[in-house]
């Protein structure tokens, strides 16, 4: 119940983030480095104020894995952040899924794991549902949407960054885990900073700070779901919590729903009978898929 409870938290937070990162990178920061910049900066906060929890090290080849995924989780971010700027929010986030077939493909490849028919019968049903989702009036339109393919390469960073996530919570405690990754994903801001410094600068000098502080809330949330996400993890089966966590598609769509109709000015999305109809569809297919893959696995 405990596992369930931070899974549904998580779940809801992400929901509040993604409008927020909708409506600042699509009205006001329109850079996703500078965004991803305040990620790694929230990031290294949070592994900051970690560090007195963190009672052993990690190093090693286990140094080395946790370096892959922080990257991955980073590179990931930068993706969905990218594909924010392509599409709609409740057509983005949903793609999210994908990670749970990437996470199948790479036990497969790695683990020398075979699944039964309902797991790759589920990893069709996900498949179908995104690109469902993504396709406006033909099914081929989906193929050329920027924002699946964005969207497939954020899901494979998400995935590698769970697997590897769930590796070292055999042998570290949750909080050595996440302030570590966190501490190696904030040191990533200075090379951010270093490559695409003229990209910052401009941003810094044309935006007003409201909207930079708008941001700097969204990734503080972002951080704060993902921790409830890892505590979840910890204490819950990790089928049943990416499961469970599906739910944040759902709530997307509502808050789409809800302030495309009463501040349309804000977060305009599509919201015709045809369009709602679809995403509905959509959405109930991938979270079908998801049950197939995690509970039949």
């Amino acid at each position: 119940m405990i596992g369930f409870i931070y899974t549904i938290g998580a779940g809801f937070v992400w929901s509040v983030v993604n409008v927020v990162d909708k409506l600042v990178i699509s009205k006001y920061l329109r850079d996703p480095i500078f965004v991803i910049v305040i990620f790694c900066l929230i990031s290294l906060i949070a592994g900051v104020i970690t560090v007195p929890f963190l009672t052993d090290s990690i190093g090693g080849w286990d140094l080395v894995w946790l370096s892959i995924g922080s990257l991955t989780y980073t590179l990931g971010n930068l993706a969905y952040f990218f594909a924010l700027v392509k599409e709609e929010a409740s057509r983005v986030v949903p793609l999210f899924s994908m990670s749970t077939v990437f996470i199948v493909i790479i036990s497969g490849l790695f683990l020398g794991e075979i699944f039964n028919f309902q797991t790759y019968l589920g990893i069709l049903v996900i498949i179908i549902g995104s690109i469902v989702l993504t396709s406006r009036k033909k099914i081929i339109e989906s193929f050329q949407s920027p924002a699946l393919w964005l969207m497939a390469l954020a899901s494979l960073g998400f995935a590698i960054t769970y697997a590897i996530n769930k590796y070292l919570l055999f042998s570290y405690s949750f909080w050595e885990v996440f302030g570590w990754q966190r501490l190696t994903i904030g040191f990533l801001t200075p090379i951010f900073i270093l490559f695409f410094y003229h990209n910052i600068k401009s941003t810094l000098l044309e935006v007003k700070k409201r909207f930079i502080a708008l941001s700097f809330f969204a990734e503080t949330g972002n951080i704060f779901a993902a921790w409830l996400f890892l505590i979840a993890t910890s204490l819950w089966y990790i089928s049943l919590v990416e499961t469970v966590v599906s739910v944040h598609y759902v709530f997307i769509f509502f808050w789409a729903l809800i302030i495309s109709r009463f501040r349309p000015s804000l977060f305009a999305e599509e919201i015709n009978k045809q369009v709602v109809w679809q995403k509905v569809f959509s959405i109930f297919l991938i979270i079908i898929g998801v049950y197939l893959v995690t509970f039949f696995g």
